[in-house]
């Protein structure tokens, strides 16, 4: 998801192995952080994982770029 909506900020590529998707950070830029709830967050987790287990009481996920 991240990686849709930011593409110049991550690298997005196909692992051959697995055939799975495999989302880094982009180099090219400002090395940042992906924090959620303060922790860093693996760019491979699931965004319905989060939402089930990572929501606030708002139901929200709340995902910070930390430069």
């Amino acid at each position: 998801m991240l990686a849709d909506n930011f593409p110049a900020l991550f690298n997005n590529e196909i692992d051959e192995d697995t055939c799975e998707s495999k989302i880094e950070i982009n180099d090219q830029h400002r090395k940042f952080e992906v924090l959620l709830h303060g922790v860093p967050l693996d760019l491979n987790t699931k965004v319905y994982w989060m939402q089930l287990n990572l929501a606030y009481p708002d139901n929200f996920v709340y995902i910070c770029f930390h430069f």
